[in-house]
């Protein structure tokens, strides 16, 4: 029996699977360029990079409880460069400040900066001993934080600081309970995270974190799919 002169076609099994195929990769597309997830050609993306304060120079003479602070070692004692490895409640920390109350350290913030991160305690070559405070300032007339009483017997506290339009970050840690004897302090990874310019998706180094964020509104065109075409 032929069929009728205006019966449809039957579409076949692979058809009907190109073309659910196509239609899938269009919407999951379009969702991803509208999250985001995926840089649509020509926007400008912002990125961070770390910047280590060990890596900088203080902005005015550094004050400190017990020798000279330390860069990527904790205080040890009274010479330069006599500390060990940062450690705080059996974590060991590559990059970090290693100072002893009273203590006073101040940087200039670098533009495009926004944000202070550390990870703070006493250094694990007190043992149990010693207890501190830590604050960070803009200057002498803001505190953007202050941390409770942190002893030897704690680990690390993570601390991080938006600092806006902050141009001097000052860096305090005072005496905690008692007097300042064996208050080692450590400002352990701490670190700016700073934009960096970027135009196009780049690869970083490896000790880059990048962001993507869109800087510019994008719209995203309607995309038609006319089954003639999947043939």
């Amino acid at each position: 029996m032929s069929k009728s002169a205006g019966s449809p076609a039957k579409q076949s099994p692979r058809r009907h699977k190109r073309i659910l195929t196509a239609a899938t990769s269009i919407i999951l597309g379009v969702a991803a360029i509208a999250s985001g997830l995926i840089p649509p050609a020509g926007v400008a993306f912002a990125a961070t990079t770390d910047v280590f304060l060990s890596d900088m120079s203080p902005s005015l003479a550094p004050v400190n409880g017990l020798g000279p602070y330390e860069r990527d070692l904790s205080n040890g004692e009274s010479l330069d460069g006599d500390g060990a490895t940062l450690q705080i409640g059996g974590k060991s920390f590559a990059k970090g400040l290693g100072v002893h109350a009273r203590s006073e350290l101040r940087f200039g913030g670098p533009a495009g900066c926004k944000t202070f991160s550390a990870e703070i305690g006493v250094d694990d070559e007190v043992g149990s001993s010693g207890s501190v405070v830590f604050e960070v300032w803009n200057g002498t007339k803001r505190r953007l934080y202050r941390s409770s009483v942190r002893t030897g017997a704690q680990g690390p506290a993570l601390v991080s600081v938006s600092l806006g339009r902050v141009v001097d970050l000052r860096l305090v840690v005072t005496e905690g309970r008692d007097n300042n004897s064996r208050d080692h302090a450590d400002w352990a990874d701490a670190k700016l995270a700073c934009d960096v310019a970027a135009t196009t998706t780049t690869t970083l180094a490896p000790t880059t974190t990048t962001t993507l964020v869109p800087t510019t509104t994008t719209t995203v065109p309607l995309v038609t799919t006319h089954l003639s075409d999947l043939d």
